[in-house]
Order: structure tokens, then sequence, then C-alpha cells
């Protein structure tokens, strides 16, 4: 399996890991994990990515590109995740910029715009994927990534027409799913749990808010 997710935080991290290190080969594992993202999972009539790649079964025990070859082409996931395409918007800007390819940034505001467009109303959140309609509202995981993308989005292109559809995500996390410890629950559904007994996902996407809200600030 390819999955967009973690393809997308691997870009991210390869495009920062160049701008801080100038490392010839982490620039071009960036540039080719963001063209397979392209060829393999963008969808060109919304723009947005879909959720990854599926290789043969026979696949893992070919240890070769040649071997693999032989078999029948990877099947794709169609589906399109809120989070996973707030992170591919992340590493599309971030690479985009350093790399001085605007090309990629346009490809991460595209993401960023279908999003918004198909997948998101100030009264009720971030919804968390699309398969022709919207699906499931009110996770924590979604509002954090896009949150975040949102705020990336006005750094990397100074596109601050970003900054209300941030805000307003801001305001309904806060209004929806707000813990009287100050952290966030996980979703509309979830009564507050204490600190020990939250899930690594739940933690993680805390985190992300936190993160979010303190750049947005």
């Amino acid at each position: 399996e390819k999955p967009l997710l973690s393809n997308a935080k691997r870009l991210l991290a390869y495009a920062e890991a160049y701008q801080v290190l100038g490392e010839p080969s982490f620039r071009d594992t960036a540039l080719d994990i963001a063209a397979w993202m392209d060829r393999a999972l963008r969808d060109d009539a919304t723009g947005a990515y879909r959720a990854g790649e599926e290789l043969h079964p026979e696949a893992a025990r070919l240890g070769t590109a040649e071997g693999r070859a032989t078999l029948p082409s990877p099947t794709v996931d169609p589906t399109i995740h809120a989070d996973r395409n707030a992170w591919a918007a992340m590493g599309l800007l971030k690479t985009g910029l350093v790399l001085e390819e605007p090309g990629l940034v346009l490809r991460g505001l595209a993401a960023l715009d279908f999003v918004l467009a198909r997948m998101f109303e100030p009264s009720r959140g971030v919804y968390a994927y699309w398969n022709g309609t919207w699906n499931q509202p009110g996770d924590l995981r979604q509002q954090a990534a896009v949150l975040r993308a949102l705020v990336d989005a006005v750094h990397a292109a100074g596109a601050n027409r970003y900054l209300d559809p941030a805000r307003a995500i801001a305001a309904w996390t806060d209004e929806h799913l707000s813990a009287s410890d100050g952290s966030f629950r996980g979703d509309l559904h979830q009564r507050e749990l204490p600190a020990v007994e939250r899930s690594t996902e739940d933690l993680k996407a805390n985190a992300l808010m936190a993160e979010g809200l303190l750049r947005l600030a």
C-alpha cells in the first residue's frame, strides 16, 4: 500500500530537511514524492488527492521494480479525505516554496480549495471525507489538519483569503469540541476523557490543533 498520508508527511519532512541541510538527495526525494502523488493520486477533475494506491498482493514478495512491473496495475482508492489533503497541501506548499517550484504551490492550494468548497461549512466544521458527497462532520483530526494547512497557505503563498476559513474552523472547534481541561474532544460524540485515557490519535490531533491555533494567532 502507498497511502497519501504517509507520503505527504514524508514530502514535508524531506523539503524541510533540504531547507536546513542543503543535501541534494533530500531535494530529489521530495520532488520524486510530489511527482508520484500527482501521477498516481491527483484527481484532475477536483484538484484533490485520492486516498492511496494499493499494489497487487504478490508485490511484497517481488524484490525488484522489474518484478513488480509484471503485475497488474495498482488499484487506487478514490476517496478524498480532508486531513490527508491538508497534509498533501502542507508538503506541496513547503516543497514549492523551498525549491522555488510555483507549480507545486498551486497544486497544494487547489487541494485546499476543494476541501473548502465541498467539505467545509462554518456551521458544521470540516467533514472527514468525500466520495461524491461529504461525510462525517466533527472529527478533531480534520479540523486540526485543515487549520494548519490554511495557515501554511497564508505563509507560503501570501493567500490571505484563507484567513477567514481558518478563523471559522478555530471558532467551530472551540465551540463544539472544547473540554473542561483546556483540551479538545476527538469528535462530537466523545465524552470528556482524562489524559491517561486519550488515544494516541487523539493526543496527536490536540497537538496539531494547538500548533494551528498558535500559528493562526
